[in-house]
């Protein structure tokens, strides 16, 4: 599509034109509004975004053509000084409360994607996404608010680890909103922040943050995780040459550095709902014990 016809639908969003049947992207966890639009135009079916830095629409424009498991990319354009990208809408939901399905679905997509562009593609990434710096800065924030000599123990040995491991494309923030499942397929989405890093980094994000209870954020029940932690191994991480042994203590580091968010969050701001709070300093010990086998 030109960028004509990107500004046409742009001009359809400002109501300057009614034709196309427009509608605000809500968040399926709390009700608010994203940045992004559904757009019927012509019995065709597309996204609008407004994008926060030109990585994501890189991104897109690298990855065109490639897979199925990305959206596809129409154009882009410039409007009062803000920058719009215009994707396919995919059909389909979040990955909230998946289905056995779902997951597989979910877990092929970021397969497929991690094969394509394994380790020795990485100059291809590094060029337009962020660098290995950025998960180095990353670690050094949250250790920073970690008071616990065996949680800082812990993340300083995944500084030791995470350079060894071998590296592929990483979406930054694989949760499960960021994942639409259909019948058919599942497709990443929203991809500003992505780069090549560790192997494990995506996978342990999107597992990690889920609980069996129904009324969590995101659901996954305890033999989903399994079953999701056995699935990877043997569809993608075995091939890269590790054990089973292996890939589950690194698995765990991933785990490990996902439970920190919430502990870093709480104790830097001060701002964080208290029983998410305890409940990731609890699973940081808990695992840090595991790792370290206490």
């Amino acid at each position: 599509m030109k960028k004509t016809a990107v500004l046409r639908i742009v001009n359809k969003i400002k109501k300057i034109n009614p034709d196309a049947k427009v509608s605000q992207m809500k968040r399926t966890e709390d009700g608010t509004f994203y940045l992004a639009w559904s757009i019927f135009y012509k019995d065709e079916h597309y996204l609008l975004k407004k994008i926060k830095s030109a990585s994501e629409e890189n991104f897109y424009r690298f990855i065109n053509g490639q897979t199925a498991v990305v959206p596809y990319f129409y154009g882009s354009t410039d409007y009062y000084g803000k920058r719009y990208i215009l994707l396919e809408y995919v059909e389909g939901k979040e990955m909230n409360k998946p289905t056995r399905t779902d997951l597989i679905h979910a877990l092929d997509a970021l397969i497929s994607l991690q094969k394509l562009f394994p380790e020795t593609k990485k100059s291809e990434i590094e060029e337009i996404g962020d660098s290995i710096e950025t998960f180095s800065k990353s670690i050094s924030a949250r250790r920073e608010y970690l008071d616990e000599a065996l949680l800082r123990q812990t993340m300083d040995n995944l500084t030791l680890l995470y350079p060894t491991l071998p590296r592929t494309l990483c979406h930054m923030d694989l949760l499960p909103f960021n994942v639409i499942t259909n019948k058919s397929k599942a497709v990443i989405i929203d991809w500003e922040n992505f780069g090549m890093f560790p192997y494990l980094l995506p996978f342990a994000r999107l597992i990690a943050h889920t609980k069996p209870n129904y009324d969590w954020d995101f659901v996954l029940s305890i033999e989903d995780k399994k079953f999701a932690i056995d699935y990877y191994f043997s569809n993608y991480a075995k091939g890269l040459g590790k054990t089973y042994e292996e890939y589950l203590n690194e698995l765990n580091y991933f785990l490990f550095y996902e439970s920190t968010e919430w502990v870093y969050v709480g104790r830097k701001y001060g701002t964080f709902q208290k029983s998410r709070y305890q409940n990731a300093l609890e699973c940081a010990t808990k695992l840090a014990q595991i790792i370290n086998k206490i």
